[in-house]
């Protein structure tokens, strides 16, 4: 854009008293016609580059004002009704460009309401020119707290050699330690000529550190590194939200609830909670207790409903800082009514068997109304065959959807038997399968250590204390280490193993106990004593069958 004479223009040139109206000029209302506006006009300007320069104004306070922008190398110059440039509302600066090197403008800025252009007296001056020096700028001098994670930062004005004050803008910086500010983000931008601005930080009740930097027209900053400490106010505003749009009945004991998303002055949209009540009456909701809680959802589904029963659902969203919003909006669902239990075949597999736990795994099951991922599978034990209390409660209940699972809590050398029943939201369970049998490993804390206690074999004058018999010690603490892949250290134990984890025959342990291998080869008169334990009281059989089950097992330190 060009001078007077220069500047580009329209085909119609309107004079005094006139204002431009399409492709002619009409007369300009009266003072006392204009709409009534709060607007001070042009604040500033300076230069941007040697052929274009900055002006800048402070937007008016109603809303629907738009902007005409006069540039002039006279200050009685401008040509009204042919403006620059053209700014929609909420404008404060626009960049004028094409101008003539080292010229002096003058420039200023009308408001426009309802197509109306209202006159007013400011105008300022710059030259277009090369500008490569910064403002001169004090930096920030306080921060303060805010409401709503917000902090008040004020300064003194900077000063610049080419841009006018008016048209000075100032850059927030932020980070959370001293040296840590990022000066290559800016996290506000102050409107032209500020002194003051409120920056909304990502958390409240948070120390951040702040600097503050002047920018010229021509973006030159000052470069002053000034920090003040500050620690970002309460968030106590709630979000803004509408409430439950709809809920509907999803299955026998499950609703459907869906919202439109919240909207929060601090949080994201992912951060928000959504708290979900369901009560068979409308006044009956536990605010102190949610039925669902979920994060950055538009909807949820309630479970652990009644069957076939109406209830009335309230939605609420809660930001990070726990402000609830207070809405009051309920709407109603019946859940389904269902009698049809899944259709499941029990048990897969069984695998990975240990002294107290087993995996057992299946397929999935179908059902009428509740989805395969929504279906759990209910684990029941019994000692005997056929022993299984069906009324009452599971040994363990799966995560719905799971195809498998570790049982645990499982008693060590112990024969259980096992049926999985699978559950739908309404309570229905699958007929049994066939029962499928185990037996869990032996253990040898407390199986295999029990026998040698109960016997006295880990006592002083035996396998126990400091200088047990043989130097192998039957106590908790010394017995696997003397026992398990160590040689024997008696003459007759030559060559065996005490324990041979996975083969019984070969270990010197079962020789001692059961008077077998060398032992047996003894002439009689001697097999008495060689056997354990030396005073002729034998282990039982049962005892002996476990020890070598154990040792079959591989000897587990289990």
């Amino acid at each position: 854009l060009g001078a007077p004479g220069l500047l580009s223009c329209s085909s119609v040139s309107c004079g005094p008293g006139t204002v431009e109206r399409g492709d002619r000029c009409v007369l300009a209302p009266e003072a006392d016609e204009l709409p009534t506006v709060t607007f001070d006009g042009v604040q500033g300007a300076g230069p941007v580059s040697p052929t274009s320069v900055l002006v800048a104004w402070l937007p008016a306070e109603e809303s629907g004002v738009s902007y005409h922008v006069y540039l002039a190398t006279e200050e009685d110059g401008f040509n009204f009704g042919v403006p620059q440039a053209v700014l929609p509302e909420g404008s404060s600066t626009v960049v004028l460009g094409g101008l003539e090197e080292d010229t002096a403008y003058h420039a200023t800025v009308r408001a426009v309401v309802d197509g109306t252009e209202v006159p007013n007296d400011a105008i300022v001056q710059t030259t277009t020119t090369e500008d490569t020096e910064g403002p001169r700028f004090d930096g920030l001098e306080s921060a303060k707290g805010a409401p709503g994670a917000a902090v008040r930062l004020s300064w003194e004005a900077a000063s610049d050699d080419l841009t006018t004050a008016g048209a000075l803008r100032y850059f927030v910086y932020a980070g959370p330690t001293e040296d840590d500010v990022d000066l290559d983000n800016p996290i506000g931008t102050s409107l032209p000529g500020a002194t003051r601005l409120t920056v909304t930080l990502p958390q409240p009740d948070t120390e951040y550190f702040f600097v503050v930097q002047a920018a010229d027209a021509a973006g030159n900053l000052d470069g002053n590194e000034e920090v003040v400490r500050a620690t970002s106010g309460p968030d106590e505003i709630a979000p803004v939200f509408a409430g439950c749009k709809a809920a509907v009945g999803r299955t026998a004991s499950s609703i459907l609830v869906t919202w439109e998303e919240a909207r929060d002055d601090i949080a994201a949209p992912e951060d928000i909670i959504y708290n979900v009540y369901a009560a068979e009456t409308p006044d009956g909701f536990n605010l102190r207790a949610p039925d669902l809680q979920v994060t950055g959802a538009t909807s949820g589904v309630v479970t652990g409903l009644d069957r076939d029963t109406a209830y009335y659902v309230l939605c609420q969203a809660e930001d990070p800082s726990g402000n609830v919003d207070a809405n009051e909006r309920v709407q109603s669902a019946r859940t389904k009514d269902d009698d049809v239990a899944p259709a499941f075949g029990g048990i897969l597999t069984m695998e990975n068997v240990t002294s107290s736990s087993v995996d057992v795994s299946w397929l999935p099951a179908t059902d009428n109304q509740t989805p395969t991922e929504d279906i759990v599978y209910d684990v029941f034990l019994a000692s005997e065959s056929g022993g299984f209390d069906f009324d009452g409660e599971p040994w363990v209940t799966s995560e719905p959807g799971a195809t498998g699972m570790t049982v645990e809590a499982l008693d060590p050398n112990t024969t259980y038997y096992m049926v999985v029943l699978a559950r739908d939201d309404g309570a229905n369970r699958s007929k049994p399968e066939p029962e499928v049998p185990f037996t869990t490993f032996v253990s040898f804390q407390v199986n295999v250590l029990g026998i040698f206690g109960a016997r006295g074999c880990a006592s002083n004058n035996c396998h126990g204390g400091a200088a047990p018999a043989v130097g192998v010690g039957l106590t908790a603490s010394t017995a696997y280490q003397d026992m398990v892949d160590v040689e024997s250290r008696t003459l007759l134990g030559a060559g065996y193993k005490l324990v041979a984890p996975g083969n019984p025959e070969d270990s010197h342990l079962i020789h001692r106990i059961k008077g077998t291998g060398p032992v047996a080869a003894l002439p009689p008169e001697q097999q008495m004593p060689a056997r354990m334990p030396q005073d002729g009281n034998y282990l039982s059989d049962a005892h002996i069958a476990t020890i070598e089950l154990w040792i079959a097992q591989g000897a587990l330190d289990n």
